[in-house]
């Protein structure tokens, strides 16, 4: 999207917590990446719960932030839907074109308030894959048909590797094809894939 300097394109960046790892690094440093590029983006995130560890440090006093403090990991049905009412809020009052959300709860709950809010560009990245082997299998049913629903009214998915395009789209038929974009990490690891393996014959002699 081009930048159109009286009116730079707002986007609202949505996290469920800045815990320790590389989707909060990811958020954080996209959304303040795009600021300086022109674009008016805000990130929107919960708290970390009790023993989580927290990379709110990372933040600069520049950053735009709106703190959900009713959103957070975990499935509680009223402070989930007090945390989609404070989203809409938000979206409501940032008027963006474009929401994009990272992991699980802010992408159900994100995209949920942005579909509700009549934003033009949904996006949703998918760090990681919660919805197999994570929940009891009812459970995981249940949260298999709402990304489905929400991904229908999502215009892009982005995933980190082929290997998780084709799980999420081919195996779990969460959407066609043509709504994903892999995205790789932006590190090269082919190098570390060509080392020796390790002696661990030498570990045990040492031991």
């Amino acid at each position: 999207m081009p930048i159109d300097v009286d009116h730079p394109a707002r986007i609202v960046r949505v996290i469920t917590r800045l815990n320790i790892g590389g989707p909060a690094i990811h958020a954080i440093l996209l959304t303040r990446e795009l600021s300086a590029l022109g674009y008016h983006a805000i990130l929107a995130a919960g708290d970390c719960e009790e023993g989580e560890g927290d990379m709110s440090y990372l933040l600069d006093p520049a950053d735009s932030v709106r703190r959900i403090p009713e959103l957070s990991r975990s499935v509680s049905p009223a402070r989930n839907l007090r945390a989609l009412w404070q989203l809409w809020r938000v979206i409501r009052s940032e008027r963006p074109a474009i929401v994009h959300t990272h992991t699980a709860m802010a992408g159900c709950l994100g995209r949920a308030a942005a579909i509700l809010a009549g934003v033009p560009i949904v996006v949703h990245t998918f760090h990681g894959n919660s919805l197999r082997q994570y929940f009891s299998p009812a459970t995981s049913r249940v949260f298999l048909t709402i990304e489905r629903l929400l991904a229908w009214g999502t215009d892009a998915i982005c995933v980190i590797s082929p290997q998780q395009l084709e799980e999420l789209s081919d195996d779990m038929r969460i959407a066609p094809r043509s709504k994903f974009r892999v995205v790789p990490l932006g590190l090269d690891l082919a190098p570390y894939f060509q080392l020796p393996a390790p002696d661990c014959t030498a570990v045990f002699r040492v031991g």
